[in-house]
């Protein structure tokens, strides 16, 4: 039986200035293959020296954070690390499905004004105040459901692909998502 596995990354709030992008990811996988792909994982991560006591997604491979814990240390240990990450990506038999909301062209397309940069601001007050301003206009605008529209697009779009495939079903009135 298939299941399906949904990750993001980015912030949803059509008001952030902090990301541009949305973004979720699912993957279908059929549970025969979950047991595959964690064996195959777990190796990689005891080759590189990484903790088995937290899921794949948790780590911060590509970023530096603050004690270095969940990384990989060198670009050449780097390039290494992810040659055998796609080897492993091509020996499991899964389905991935990816939607992405360009924040900026959303606010655009609805008329929406860029969001207030707290780097700009010299002082937490002034950015409070004008952060607050902006987003009670916004609400009174376009109404605070609109708000989090970027993870509706998202979700919509996987559940309507993906989840047919853990159902065994071929979706019905399938349609693109807008702004993604």
């Amino acid at each position: 039986m298939p299941s399906i596995y949904i990750d993001e990354s980015g912030y949803p709030d059509i008001l952030s200035y902090q990301y541009r992008f949305f973004i979720m990811t699912g993957v279908v996988i059929n549970d025969e293959e979950v047991s595959f792909a964690h064996k195959l994982l777990d190796n990689w991560k005891k080759k590189h020296s990484l903790s088995l006591d937290c899921g794949f997604h948790a780590y911060d491979l590509f970023e530096t954070n603050a004690n270095n814990a969940n990384q990989l240390r060198t670009n050449r240990i780097f390039s290494k690390a992810t040659t055998q990450l796609i080897d492993i990506i091509k020996m499991v038999d899964f389905q991935s499905y990816c939607a992405v909301v360009d924040l900026k062209k959303l606010r655009k397309s609805f008329s929406i004004s860029e969001p207030p940069n707290k780097k700009l601001f010299k002082d937490q007050s002034s950015y409070r105040s004008e952060r607050k301003k902006y987003v009670d206009d916004f609400i009174k605008a376009h109404g605070e459901d609109n708000r989090y529209k970027p993870l509706e697009f998202c979700l919509s779009y996987l559940l309507i692909y993906s989840v047919p495939l853990c159902l065994d079903t071929k979706p019905a009135g399938i349609r693109s998502i807008p702004f993604s």
